[in-house]
């Protein structure tokens, strides 16, 4: 027989196992109506999947290694992206000015960013970013990681032009989805994804891959780049 003292304990635990049962096909039920509507977006659950720019390959690789020791590169003077003439190479983007400390991108993107910045006006925290940034941002996360994790110096595509930051985490659900869906009209891959737990990856990052606007690799767009952003600001760090 049963104590008088043991029911509460059994009935307690019997609320436990129903609420935690519930909890867990609640978070079920909506990571799956998450992924039904990233579905229709064009996008997989985890959203790895990349945008694809009109005329240029999706398929190509991510390259591997280190920006030291690679022989310098000039890029021919013009690349078709969206069947348009477009140079390849840092510019100044005056669209962001005042918005991000190095208001620069890849003119390989110039046409792509445009589009979505008059679908969705928003402001953009990281276009380009210079070698040292990179490095000093690297160093903080390592002090303290960083949730969205941060590229070592030398690797990140902020270094190549092609990549855009941007208010992502506190903009609510359909903000964020609709905020996806533009970037990836016009080209670009989120490094975002939604989560049980919230979001995952680096939300904030849009890119296009430097090899699908013309470059070599991400390691040949850094090197020029680089080259470039002092030759346009007169950043000798």
């Amino acid at each position: 027989m049963i104590s008088v003292i043991k029911w509460p304990l059994i009935l307690c635990g019997g609320f436990l196992a129903v609420t935690f049962a519930g909890a867990a096909i609640m978070g079920q039920e909506l990571e799956r109506a998450k992924s039904r509507v990233l579905a229709t977006l064009g996008y997989g659950a985890s959203s790895s999947g990349t945008g694809t720019v009109a005329g240029l390959p999706d398929d190509v690789g991510a390259p591997r290694g280190s920006v030291a020791g690679l022989p310098g590169y000039t890029p021919p003077s013009v690349h078709p992206v969206n069947g348009r003439g477009t140079r390849i190479g840092l510019i100044y983007y005056p669209r962001i000015a005042g918005e991000t400390p190095f208001p620069y991108i890849d003119r390989g993107i110039e046409w792509n960013l445009d589009q979505v910045l008059d679908e969705y006006p928003m402001k953009i925290n990281y276009a380009f970013r210079p070698t040292w940034q990179q490095a000093r941002i690297y160093a903080a996360h390592l002090r303290s990681p960083n949730p969205n994790g941060v590229a070592p110096p030398g690797s990140s595509i902020h270094e190549a032009g092609s990549a855009i930051d941007t208010n992502f985490r506190r903009i609510g659900l359909q903000a964020q989805l609709r905020k996806i869906a533009v970037f990836h009209r016009y080209g670009f891959e989120w490094r975002g994804r939604f989560t049980l737990r919230g979001l995952g990856g680096d939300p904030v990052h849009f890119q296009i891959e430097p090899e699908r606007i013309g470059w070599p690799s991400r390691f040949d767009a850094i090197r020029h780049n680089q080259r470039q952003y002092r030759a346009l600001s007169g950043d000798t760090r």
